[in-house]
């Protein structure tokens, strides 16, 4: 859930909105994609995976929230969480990937990726996993997700329970622990006026996702 703080539970995915400990790379700049402020209720229609397109000018920010590695001098004063099995500090920021005002008239798509940390006897039901897409309306977008700032505009539920296991990545923890570390891309694509949601593992479409507007 991307708009809320991270969170660590054993056996559940050790950051609700990390996009990886990797540096987050801004992998499409110029993207087309719908104005995601359009009317939210009728958007998805009768496909939850798409919708509808009725502007080519982007009127907010759009992105995610992600855990980054702590930097004293840029982020002090910001709240900070420890990864629970590297031992990283971290602190949430954002990630545009989408910026007011950007002109989109080519079909193209727009990846995000993301991480997840799991225990070693994780169940299936913790390969599901929502993320949210948040926007700002601010002519300069945030570096830091902010209540009454920056807001969910839709929630993705990624189902990675038919994804086989041997793409994901298993790791040791810094007390011998063993656990998973679990890479994915949610990916938004705009062909025809319509707007779809997909998922790729290495690089490939796999599992599901369903995108909701509240």
């Amino acid at each position: 859930m991307l708009a809320n703080s991270p969170s660590e539970h054993s056996g559940h995915p050790t950051y609700g909105c990390m996009v990886g400990d990797r540096q987050v790379r801004r992998q499409i700049m110029n993207v087309l994609i719908v104005s995601l402020n359009i009317s939210r209720g009728a958007v998805l229609s009768q496909l939850p995976e798409e919708a509808a397109i009725t502007s080519t000018v982007s009127t907010k920010h759009y992105g995610v929230s992600a855990n980054a590695t702590y930097d004293e001098k840029e982020d002090a004063g910001q709240p900070t969480t420890i990864h629970k099995y590297n031992g990283k500090t971290r602190v949430e920021k954002m990630y545009w990937y989408i910026h007011r005002g950007e002109d989109m008239r080519r079909d193209q798509k727009i990846i995000f990726p993301f991480k997840r940390s799991l225990a070693d006897d994780y169940s299936p039901s913790k390969l599901i996993f929502s993320d949210d897409l948040l926007e700002c309306s601010l002519d300069q977008a945030v570096k830091y997700p902010k209540k009454g700032v920056t807001s969910t505009n839709c929630r993705m539920t990624a189902d990675l329970t038919s994804v086989s296991k041997h793409h994901f990545h298993r790791k040791t923890a810094l007390d011998g622990t063993p656990y998973y570390d679990v890479h994915y891309d949610l990916v938004i694509s705009t062909k025809t006026a319509i707007m779809k949601f997909s998922l790729e593992v290495d690089g490939e479409e796999m599992g599901s996702i369903e995108a909701s507007y509240e």
